[in-house]
């Protein structure tokens, strides 16, 4: 039934997709035109709070630590990646992914035997993903029709991923 199978091993402390998002106003001076166009032509307030609402934009930008995280991502898991793959890299995906942490210090084995704390798996397996279709493993991550994701704690930190063609 699988066609092919990938596997893939990143070195490094997994960072989450934790996406910040942050509101840009616009410039003093279009506000204030926007106010003297309200009183001369009697504008109504509705509408002039439509306008400022669509001026206001809303922007998201990715902490420095997360773009660090996928070059290192993209430029491991590009060895990986050979000439076999055009071949079915628009295939159905099964995909596991593991994801290994350093235990704190002030954890022991027995107090925290599994990894249960944050971050949390959806915001882990993102940037994964992202960076696995960037490389052209495959052509949309829609083509994953399961995943498992694994948190584990370990003295190497990093990730395993199982890519499974059909």
């Amino acid at each position: 039934m699988f066609k092919k199978i990938v596997e893939i091993n990143v070195i490094g402390e997994p960072v989450p997709n934790n996406t910040k998002f942050r509101i840009i106003f616009p410039k003093m001076e279009f506000i204030q035109d926007l106010f003297y166009k309200f009183k001369s032509t009697r504008i109504s307030l509705p509408h002039l709070l439509n306008v400022l609402r669509n001026k206001l934009f809303l922007n998201s930008y990715k902490p420095g630590k997360l773009n660090d995280w996928q070059k290192q991502i993209i430029n491991q898991a590009s060895k990986f990646r050979t000439k076999e793959i055009d071949d079915v890299w628009e295939n159905p995906i099964k995909i596991i992914i593991e994801f290994r942490f350093q235990r704190p210090k002030s954890v022991s084995e027995k107090k925290r035997p599994l990894h249960t704390v944050k971050p949390d798996f959806d915001n882990l397996g993102k940037p994964v993903v992202d960076c696995l279709q960037k490389l052209r493993f495959f052509k949309n991550d829609s083509q994953i029709f399961y995943a498992k994701i694994k948190k584990k704690y370990s003295d190497e930190p990093g990730f395993y991923v199982w890519i499974n063609y059909i």
